[in-house]
């Protein structure tokens, strides 16, 4: 009974041990994720600064040879960004409110949708 008892508690440390283990490989695993996606981020921030600077530099050089105006710029952006945004978005919700197939919906170069 006792040789049991022993056999069960070490089986039972056997097992906390090699738990204990396998929790230590699974977190760094988890950090060297982590680190990765911190340098991935850290990457892109650096990428979006930089397209954000090459924007400014362009803008300001359209701008100072009269290429382009801040009215112009606007118009542009309405017509060629979010147009074209609000037209998916407005297919999306029909899409999903009358239950049509995205087949029976056309989409004109207008503002409407058929």
């Amino acid at each position: 009974m006792i040789l049991l008892a022993v056999s069960g508690g070490l089986l039972l440390a056997l097992a906390l041990i090699v738990r204990e283990y396998q929790l230590s490989r699974e977190r760094r695993a988890r950090m060297a994720a982590l680190e990765h996606l911190h340098g991935s981020l850290d990457l892109t921030t650096k990428h979006l600064r930089r397209a954000r600077e090459d924007l400014y530099v362009l803008r300001a050089i359209m701008q100072e040879r009269g290429v382009l105006t801040d009215e112009e710029f606007a118009r542009c952006r309405v017509r060629l960004i979010e147009a074209p945004r609000r037209r998916a978005e407005e297919r999306s919700q029909i899409l999903r409110s009358v239950e049509v197939s995205p087949q029976q919906v056309i989409l004109d170069e207008g503002d409407s949708i058929h």
